[in-house]
């Protein structure tokens, strides 16, 4: 079964909270970049956002980046007005107010006096972040990466406490917000024992949350810089296991190609479906003769999400790679998830397809078994893929049904609506004639 991302679950918990009637009226109020609500709101394949997607949409608020003329004509009148609030009005770029309160002034003043080894490690926080990293960066990474965006005279003329130089500059609070960059515990959740949901393994030592108007400022001013060598290097040894196909996207979409089949190689290690895909289409096109890139994938490719395995064989279709095929379909007959109906369903017929008849069997007989009953839809396709896998199989599902609390599918999908029009016994035989007389 495939567990919701964190995100999703706040976004299912919020939107249950807003329409309890019990608990009306209830308001919450949150702020975004513009580039955040694009992600959470754009309908993507796979969907990733479905439940922020359906929380925000029809509720955006604009935010003026600076106030009017009129706002600020307003402040410098008001006689109660906050001395802060005034000097803001008086001093902020632009009338950008609230960026002046929240010390941006300050921040980017300390930005812009950075020099060298402290400068690069900024640059290397703000082009990790652009190019898919997520909010909590391995020093690991900045360290390594931080030297390819020195001049050959800076770099041999580093100091050998260079690092902890630049992380005191990059860490000093600027005018009561935290700094360019402020260490993060990412140790795991405070309640473990509580938790069921699996951590991913995150990479050793500390982490770094990089500030977010500079986030939004890399963005901007360094979208058209590609990072050095050492940047990609470093990301493939020391980025996130779940930031790997994001920036592998990133470098082969530079024509780094390189750098993006060792990223999308070590993603598909830790069994992410989408670098596995790319990294067979990508080094196909490249090395069409090589089987190397789909024996990887095929071995290593997680199993946790049928469509996903599904999408994966497509791929090793469309590359030749019959024998990959042969090896994936095994694995996935004999181990992939089953919460997911429909992904069975979907798995079944692309195995189907593929010619892979005995993992079809063998898979059919499983999801027969041990499948989720409670989509009626789903149930629907997969009892009908089923039939045509095998009439065994279907019967087999279909029995389990009334046991699971859904003797409306027993009777609905399995053509029993006559034969147990009066319902059943507890046994599997129809219930006998009877009417109201029969009641005690």
């Amino acid at each position: 079964m495939q567990i919701r991302p964190i995100g999703e679950q706040v976004a299912a918990g919020l939107r249950k909270l807003l329409t309890d009637p019990s608990r009306a009226p209830v308001l919450v109020l949150g702020t975004l970049w513009p580039d955040h609500w694009d992600t959470l709101t754009t309908r993507t394949t796979p969907d990733r956002h479905p439940g922020a997607r359906a929380l925000l949409s029809a509720h955006k608020i604009d935010v003026p980046k600076a106030f009017t003329p009129a706002d600020l004509a307003a402040l410098s009148a008001a006689e109660d007005a906050d001395p802060r609030l005034a000097q803001a009005a008086q001093q902020a770029d632009d009338a950008q107010v609230t960026q002046y309160l929240a010390g941006v002034p300050y921040l980017m003043d300390r930005y812009h006096a950075a020099e060298g080894a402290t400068l690069a490690l900024i640059h290397a926080a703000m082009d990790a972040r652009r190019l898919g990293a997520g909010l909590h960066i391995p020093l690991a990474w900045l360290a390594d990466a931080a030297p390819g965006y020195l001049t050959d005279t800076e770099y041999h003329t580093l100091d050998a406490d260079w690092l902890s130089q630049a992380l005191a500059y990059v860490t000093t609070p600027c005018n009561g917000i935290p700094g360019i960059l402020t260490p993060v515990n990412t140790s795991g959740p405070r309640n473990q024992r509580k938790s069921r949901q699996p951590v991913a393994p995150r990479p050793q030592g500390p982490h770094y949350l990089l500030a977010d108007y500079l986030d939004q400022h890399g963005r901007h001013h360094r979208a058209e810089t590609i990072p050095p060598i050492d940047f990609w290097t470093a990301a493939a040894h020391h980025a996130h296991p779940t930031d790997l196909t994001e920036l592998g996207n990133a470098a082969w979409n530079r024509g780094l190609y390189r750098d993006a089949a060792q990223l999308h190689k070590n993603a598909t290690t830790h069994g992410n479906p989408h670098a596995a895909r790319y990294l067979i289409d990508h080094l196909h096109t490249l090395h069409p003769t090589d089987p190397r890139p789909a024996q990887w994938a095929s071995a290593h490719a997680a199993l946790d999400n049928p469509s996903e395995v599904a999408g994966l064989l497509g791929v090793l279709w469309e590359a030749g790679a019959d024998q990959q095929i042969t090896a994936l379909a095994e694995r996935a007959a004999a181990h992939t998830a089953l919460g997911d109906p429909a992904a069975v369903a979907w798995l079944l017929e692309v195995l189907r397809v593929a010619g892979a008849d005995q993992q079809v069997t063998a898979l059919a007989a499983r999801a027969a078994a041990h499948t989720a009953l409670g989509d009626p839809s789903a149930v629907a396709w997969l009892l009908e893929v089923l039939r045509e896998a095998g009439a065994d199989q279907a019967a087999a599902l279909i029995e389990r049904l009334p046991v699971a609390g859904r003797f409306d599918l027993f009777i609905e999908l399995g053509g029993n609506r006559e034969q147990f029009r009066l319902g059943r016994e507890p046994g599997r035989s129809a219930a006998p004639s009877w009417t109201w007389n029969d009641l005690d």
